[in-house]
C-alpha cells in the first residue's frame, strides 16, 4: 500500500511539474531565439544588446535547472519519507520508483521532434536561425538534465539535502501527505484506479502519436509555413539584380541559381522543399511572388505567398499523380495553420 502511496504522490504531482518544466525551456528557447535574431545586423535594434540577451538565456537557464532539480529532490523525499515508514519493505523499490519518476518527466520535456515543432512554430527566428535555436536549446536541455541526474544521485545518498533549496515546498507537501495518509490506506482501491487511468491515458496518448513523420517532411512544414510567411513579405520588391547576392548574404546554407523569370534556392536545411522567387522576363523586375515547392515524396505540393499570405496548390509534376504524401502534407497544412487552396 504505501508503494502505490508514492506512485500517487508522484502521478499527481508531475502533472503541474511537466507544465512548469516545459514553461522552462520554452522561456529558454526564446532567448535563445532572441540572441540568435542579434547576431543579424539587419534585425538588431536600438534597445536591444548581446548583453542583455545573454543575460535572458543565463536567468531562464538558471531558472529551468532549479525546476528540474527540484524535480529530483521532490521524488527523492517522497520517496524517503515512504519508505522510512514501518509497514514499508524492500527500500531499494522506492528508489527505484522515484528514479523511473523522475527521470520519465525531464525526457518528456526534452523530446526532440516537439521541441523542433516548438523553435519552428513559437519564435520568431527569420533567416532560418531554426536550426540553431533547436540545437542550442537542445543541448542546454541535455545539460540540465545531467546536472539534475547527478543532484537525484547526491540527494538519494544524503536525503536531508533535499531540504536546503526546497524546503519551502516540501515540507507542506510532506505535511499534507502525512494529513491525508489515514484516508489513501482506507481507500486503497481508488489510489489504484487513479494509477491505472492514468496509465492507460499514457497509453492512449501514445498510441497516437506518429514519431515516424517528424523525421522526414514532418519536421520541415513547420518551419517552412514560417518561413514563405517571411520571405514572401521582406522581399517583395526586391528588383532582381539585388536579391541575388542580397540572399545568399543574409540566408545561412542557401544556394541561387537564376532561372529566367525566377530564382530558384535552395537550402541545405530543407531537403524536401525549394524556394522559387517570381520576377518576370523583365530585367529589373522586382520580385512578386513565392512558391514553395515540395520535392522527393512531396511532388506536387505547392506553397504560394504574396506579402506575407499563403495558399496551397495541388499540381501533378510532369503528368504524375499526386502522391499520398503531398495531399497528406497539404491537409496538416490546413488542418494547423487554416491554409486555403488557390483558385
Amino acid at each position: 500500500m504505501d508503494f502505490l502511496i508514492l506512485n500517487l504522490c508522484l502521478c499527481v504531482i508531475c502533472v503541474p511539474i511537466l507544465i512548469v518544466h516545459r514553461l522552462g525551456q520554452k522561456l529558454l528557447m526564446l532567448s535563445v531565439a532572441s540572441f540568435f535574431i542579434l547576431a543579424i545586423p539587419e534585425r538588431e535594434r536600438e534597445d536591444r544588446s548581446e548583453f542583455v540577451s545573454v543575460g535572458r538565456i543565463a536567468i531562464s537557464a538558471c531558472a529551468f535547472l532549479y525546476i528540474a532539480v527540484g524535480w529530483a529532490a521532490f521524488c527523492v523525499a517522497i520517496a524517503s519519507n515512504v519508505s522510512n515508514r514501518p509497514t514499508a519493505a524492500w527500500h531499494w523499490l522506492y528508489v527505484a520508483a522515484s528514479l523511473v519518476w523522475f527521470i520519465q518527466l525531464p525526457l518528456r520535456v526534452i523530446d526532440p521532434p516537439g521541441l523542433y515543432r516548438k523553435v519552428s512554430t513559437e519564435t520568431r527566428t527569420v533567416w532560418d536561425q531554426t536550426g540553431y535555436t533547436f540545437h542550442t536549446t537542445l543541448i542546454a536541455s541535455l545539460i540540465i538534465l545531467g546536472l539534475s541526474s547527478f543532484a537525484w544521485v547526491v540527494f538519494t545518498i544524503w536525503p536531508n539535502l533535499t531540504m536546503i533549496p526546497y524546503g519551502w515546498i516540501l515540507k507542506p507537501i510532506l505535511w499534507a501527505l502525512k494529513a491525508i495518509d489515514g484516508f489513501l490506506k482506507r481507500n486503497w482501491w481508488l489510489v489504484a484506479v487513479i494509477l491505472a487511468l492514468a496509465l492507460l491515458r499514457m497509453l492512449v496518448v501514445r498510441a497516437r502519436e506518429n514519431p515516424s513523420e517528424w523525421r522526414s517532411w514532418g519536421t520541415e512544414l513547420d518551419a517552412v509555413v514560417m518561413m514563405a510567411k517571411t520571405l514572401s513579405s521582406e522581399w517583395a520588391g526586391y528588383q532582381k539584380t539585388e536579391f541575388h547576392h542580397a540572399i545568399l548574404r543574409s540566408w545561412g546554407g542557401a544556394t541561387a541559381e537564376d532561372c529566367g523569370s525566377y530564382i530558384l534556392v535552395r537550402n541545405e536545411r530543407y531537403s524536401h522543399f525549394e524556394f522559387h522567387f517570381m520576377f518576370g522576363d523583365q530585367p529589373n523586375a522586382s520580385m512578386a511572388f513565392l512558391y514553395v515547392r515540395g520535392l522527393k515524396e512531396l511532388q506536387g505540393l505547392w506553397i504560394l505567398g504574396r506579402s506575407g499570405a499563403l495558399a496551397l496548390s495541388l499540381k501533378p509534376v510532369n503528368g504524375s499523380t499526386v502522391s499520398f504524401e503531398a495531399q497528406k502534407a497539404a491537409g496538416l497544412l490546413r488542418q494547423k495553420f487554416d491554409l486555403q487552396f488557390a483558385d
